[in-house]
């Protein structure tokens, strides 16, 4: 199966000039698009990352635009679904119904977007990329043929309770799984204002959910 890496940088997209402007990290996925009366509507789901407030200023921000008929969030996991007039995002020109998404949409706090897709032909994956590169100075960081390994779904993420995945968050970023550690848990419990027992417990919790959850994915 041939397998591209594309770097887009699209200021106008609704989501990531929000992602940039609000310094969150969103992990997605475009789930379907169509035409009806004339408009372009494309379904999508996120995974968002950052500090509470603004992930909160986030959400508030693109609820506002009139191009959002549908939004709804579940802690940090959002559903939407936008409408453009015509094809003027590339996620049209690459949301194509033919492609494997091996990977969730990277959309960075720089507003760059790192898009992973697959293609049983090489023929349509390179006329999608031919279109990004030339309207949207689109960057191919890839192209090969190669066996999928897996997909990587939102299901690998285990539901972890909002203090769980905080300290699994702020451990991932403050070093602590890094060699050497650059922080302790003393000193992220001390940061977070509550016991090292209590926020040993909720990490201890995270990691083993997210372990089992994996181990369980990959056996099937």
């Amino acid at each position: 199966m041939w397998i591209a890496k594309l770097r887009i940088y699209d200021e106008n997209d609704m989501i990531s000039s929000r992602a940039k402007k609000f310094n969150v990290t969103i992990l997605g996925y475009s789930l379907s698009n169509f035409e009806k009366r004339g408009k372009i509507f494309l379904s999508g789901c996120g995974l968002l990352i950052g500090e509470d407030k603004n992930k909160k200023k986030f959400i508030e921000d693109l609820k506002k635009d009139k191009r959002v008929k549908k939004f709804e969030i579940n802690e940090d996991f959002f559903v939407t679904l936008i409408t453009r007039p015509e094809l003027t995002s590339i996620k049209e020109i690459i949301a194509e119904p033919s492609f494997i998404y091996p990977k969730p949409i990277v959309i960075l706090p720089t507003g760059e977007e790192i898009w992973e897709f697959a293609s049983w032909e090489r023929k349509p994956l390179m006329e999608k990329i031919k279109i990004s590169e030339k309207k949207y100075n689109a960057e191919l960081l890839k192209i090969e043929n190669k066996k999928l390994g897996t997909l990587a779904i939102f299901n690998i993420i285990p539901e972890l309770t909002k203090k769980q995945k905080n300290a699994l968050e702020i451990a991932a970023k403050s070093g602590y799984y890094e060699y050497p550690r650059k922080t302790e848990l003393r000193e992220l419990a001390k940061v977070e204002g509550i016991s090292l027992s209590t926020f040993q417990a909720h990490l201890r919790k995270a990691e083993n959910k997210l372990l089992l959850n994996i181990l369980k994915n990959n056996s099937k």
